[in-house]
């Protein structure tokens, strides 16, 4: 009886405000359908997920050292029980500017020639547009449907360090031409991460064939695990495959890693010690210029002060000889003045002489003239 009023005014109150409810009842469908939509959705596209890692051979785990990555390191990993595929790998953080617009690019390596049945080719790329590049100034670009981007394909991309580091160093090309449009698990989002150049954070991302790259040492190592595939990448069954094989590898790393601070450390000291026996070499050289030197010194000097005697005896000899001139010159002098005079001398005889025969020459003529003319 009581139940049955209870309903009666359920009634009685709906149809009072029948709107209300309807609105009520509507929205409560609404939520329900949306909420049962998202429960089962989350599931199909947690399978969706999946497929598209096992398709493009997506990495299980990714191994990353401040240090850098050898091929010996990488060789090591793919001993390990449990490991299927390794690649090693490069990438960089680079600029582009297009359109006056700055971008910070990552730049990945692939394995140019390797197949994607290859299981050592991990992180494959889809192609969108176009193909994989076939020569090492050829790239691909990321496809930008939503976002959108100025790059196409048949154009170039021209990259810079960002900082005061030659580009060059770490890279046979920095300018590519764009061959295709991809997508690759590595980025399931716009985020893609912060940079240390440029606005801080990652714009884009590129491919290149890995012959570009001249370091030393890989930057990142990929991993897959056998039988990881066969479960859902976001169930507790896939983490447990791999947490056994990453427990092992994270351990070898540590010896790996102290194999590699070693090789650093043998490698400076070898540096050093060139540099030290470099050093000795040029002390050794320098001396013995130095000695080369004073000995020439010494031997200069030695030829000055012969030189200096040789100068001073020639002086000397000099001084002798001008000063026996000199009065070789003054006893002609003297001789000359003597026979001046003695010219004087016999000048003023010889015209004496002259006058006298003048005189009587012209007695004679007289003399001769006036017995002329006593004749007559």
């Amino acid at each position: 009886m009581k139940y049955s009023a209870l309903r009666k005014d359920i009634i009685r109150e709906m149809r009072k405000s029948l709107g209300r409810f309807l609105s009520i009842f509507a929205i409560v469908a609404i939520g329900v359908a949306f909420f049962a939509g998202v429960r089962a959705s989350v599931p199909v596209m947690k399978n969706s997920a999946d497929h598209y890692f096992d398709e493009y051979n997506f990495m299980d785990l990714k191994l990353m050292s401040t240090i850098g990555m050898t091929k010996a390191d990488a060789d090591a990993i793919s001993k390990v029980d449990g490991v299927e595929g390794v690649y090693p790998s490069y990438s960089i953080d680079a600029l582009n500017t297009i359109d006056h617009k700055q971008s910070v690019i990552k730049v990945m390596s692939f394995p140019m020639g390797k197949t994607e049945h290859n299981n050592n080719y991990i992180n494959q790329m889809r192609i969108i547009n176009g193909r994989l590049p076939e020569k090492e100034n050829e790239c691909v670009i990321e496809h930008e449907e939503i976002k959108g981007g100025s790059a196409k394909i048949g154009t170039t991309i021209t990259l810079s360090s960002g900082n005061d580091e030659d580009l060059k160093d770490r890279l046979k090309n920095t300018t590519y031409t764009i061959v295709g449009e991809v997508t690759t698990p590595n980025y399931l989002s716009y985020e893609k991460g912060s940079s240390s150049i440029g606005s801080g954070s990652i714009d884009q991302y590129i491919f290149i064939p890995e012959g570009n790259f001249t370091m030393d040492v890989y930057t990142e190592i990929y991993v897959t695990i056998k039988g990881a595939k066969d479960y859902n990448s976001y169930s507790e069954d896939y983490f447990d495959a791999i947490d056994s094989v990453k427990t092992e590898i994270t351990s070898l790393g540590e010896e790996r890693a102290d194999i590699r601070f070693e090789e650093i450390k043998a490698k400076a000291l070898k540096k050093v010690e060139d540099g030290r026996k470099e050093y000795e070499k040029n002390e050794k050289a320098f001396h013995e210029e130095i000695k080369k030197a004073k000995n020439q010194l010494s031997d200069a000097h030695d030829q000055t002060l012969i030189a200096q005697a040789t100068l001073n005896a020639n002086q000397l000899s000099t001084q002798q000889m001008l000063a026996s001139k000199e009065q070789e010159i003054e006893q002609s002098e003297a001789q000359l003045t003597a026979l001046v005079s003695q010219y004087d001398v016999l000048k003023g005889k010889l015209e004496e002489e002259k006058a006298s025969f003048d005189v009587q020459s012209a007695e004679l003529n007289q003399k001769i003239e006036d017995a002329k003319g006593t004749s007559i």
